[in-house]
């Protein structure tokens, strides 16, 4: 079975009321990447002493097209991605997931009336609550070298678990944030890569220098017949 890899935002969800209507949580769990690097979640920071370089995580725009397609896709609304905070679910209707205008992933659900929901009503209106995540597997990815910094670029997201609001947020500075938990199968995976670039940069070089020896060897053989 796939890793679930989570990534936190650092988007404050918003508690929607109206008069006789029932509170509802309204939060963006992934943001777009739009090339700027507010939308990137950051896996791994340089470090110079020991040679390493940044990496960061963009979800492209379109990645969950496909999967919230899915008529399999059944999402939950979680506080803090534990089962037994639920605050809604898609397949019952009590929950909404979709991409807005700027293709960030967003979610909607009326607050239950339980010990949990009322707990996050009260807690969204203190903002004790301050950002939001995502639980998912990738389906396709890229890497790319862009010099002082590798990227990972996630083109399909596969399967979407849960989202919700969460205690502990991202990096206030930032939209999209950090990966919460481990991220080191997707750097064993952007390692693979590396080393496969050296590989083929290798393979390169070595032909070049193949080429550039037989076109000596060329125009020496026709400096030798001309002075013949």
């Amino acid at each position: 079975m796939p890793n679930r890899e989570r990534l936190i935002t650092g988007i404050q969800p918003e508690l929607r009321e109206e008069d006789g209507a029932a509170p509802v949580l309204h939060g963006v769990a992934s943001v777009a990447y739009d090339g700027t690097e507010r939308t990137e979640f950051v896996l791994r920071e340089a470090d110079p002493k020991l040679g390493v370089r940044r990496v960061v995580e963009r979800i492209l725009p379109g990645a969950f097209d496909k999967v919230l397609k899915s008529k399999k896709t059944d999402v939950r609304v979680l506080r803090n991605h534990n089962p037994d905070n639920l605050l809604g679910r898609t397949k019952s209707g009590t929950a909404r997931v979709f991409t807005d205008a700027n293709d960030n992933l967003a979610y909607e659900t009326e607050l239950p009336d339980t010990t949990m929901g009322r707990d996050t009503r009260e807690q969204l209106r203190r903002g004790d609550l301050s950002g939001s995540s995502f639980a998912f597997t990738i389906g396709d990815e890229t890497f790319k070298d862009e010099g002082e910094v590798r990227a990972v670029e996630i083109k399909r997201v596969e399967a979407l678990y849960d989202v919700g609001p969460v205690t502990y947020p991202a990096y206030s500075s930032t939209a999209a944030g950090v990966r919460s938990g481990d991220p080191s199968e997707v750097l064993k995976r952007m390692e693979a890569w590396e080393a496969e670039q050296d590989k083929v940069n290798e393979l390169e070089t070595a032909e070049a220098v193949k080429a550039a020896e037989a076109k000596r060897a060329e125009y020496e053989e026709r400096a030798r017949k001309a002075g013949a």
